[in-house]
């Protein structure tokens, strides 16, 4: 088996047989039923949705030669979803697409051919376009604002590239990596409850490691929709990007965005205060895991993006 793509099982019925059907459009012109893997995580979601893809992959008529798989993880969360899928799928390249997103065609072909043939690559993302807006947008990347929010703004970039390049971190709605390097760099946030946060946590990571993130121009991934099973709100998003901000920078990161924080909305003190606080406790341990374990410091890979004019 060549590749596994896996699905987090977060969106309506609808936007996922879609995401499925897309999937093997586009890897049947390439491979055939035993080359490649679907598997779905359904972590929590609405029983009435749980039936139908249940119903769905048993229609041996329909998708009976490929291999589609349902696994289970009880908590909610976008990131606990690839994770509970990574650790299920069998093959070594892993292909992450969330369940509202369609890809084009020549998609895995091109992903599988430019990751065989670049090891320094760790984690290789798609151009994103909305709804099927902006058709001719050939990559989209993060502008990331770590001395503020630690996360980022959406920002086309590149649009006329006709060659893959690196970058600080993108969207994780599509974008491909090997099982064993996401192991190594120690995977996605457990504390990720719920969405937000995750693609600068894991892209940031890859490159403290040594690899690098790309984007390629070849590949695009489009939203089929905005509805979604997940649900967020500003102190979970806030927490979120707080651990990203103690694990991978540390507490000199945690106190820009607390300070941030502070300036914009002064009366929330003690509140912001109180966030900090959970996310140190969240964090604390992948953050002495991954001192003892990454080749390169977050400012040493700051440096680097800077003397190459990586983008970010």
């Amino acid at each position: 088996m060549q590749f596994s793509v896996c699905i987090p099982h977060l969106n309506d019925y609808l936007a996922l047989w879609f995401t499925v059907h897309s999937v093997q459009l586009d890897a049947a012109e390439d491979y055939g039923p035993d080359d490649f893997e679907i598997v779905v995580c359904d972590n929590n979601s609405r029983p009435e949705i749980k039936k139908k893809v249940d119903k769905l992959f048993a229609d041996r008529v329909l998708w009976g030669k490929w291999r589609h798989r349902v696994v289970t993880w009880e908590t909610q969360g976008v990131d606990q979803a690839r994770t509970c899928a990574a650790d299920n799928a069998e093959s070594e390249l892993l292909f992450f697409l969330d369940s509202h997103v369609l890809v084009n065609r020549g998609y895995f072909k091109t992903a599988v051919d430019y990751m065989k043939a670049h090891p320094e690559v760790g984690i290789l993302h798609a151009g994103l376009s909305w709804n099927g807006y902006n058709k001719q947008v050939r990559g989209t990347a993060y502008k990331l604002k770590l001395d503020t929010d630690f996360w980022g703004d959406w920002v086309s970039h590149n649009t006329q590239a006709t060659e893959p390049w690196q970058c600080g971190s993108s969207g994780l709605a599509a974008f491909a990596v090997r099982k064993h390097e996401l192991q190594q760099v120690g995977g996605f946030n457990p504390h990720f409850l719920k969405y937000g946060g995750g693609e600068v946590y894991i892209d940031l990571k890859y490159w403290m490691f040594g690899y690098q993130a790309v984007v390629h121009p070849s590949l695009h991934a489009v939203h089929s929709g905005h509805h979604r099973d997940y649900q967020w709100d500003n102190g979970t998003l806030w927490v979120n990007f707080g651990i990203c901000a103690y694990v991978i920078g540390g507490e000199e990161y945690l106190q820009k965005k607390l300070r941030a924080s502070i300036e914009k909305e002064p009366h929330m003190r003690e509140r912001f205060e109180h966030l900090a606080e959970i996310a140190r406790a969240r964090g604390e341990e992948e953050r002495m895991w991954l001192l003892s374990n990454a080749e390169f410091t977050l400012p040493q890979v700051l440096e680097k993006f800077q003397a190459e004019n990586i983008y970010y």
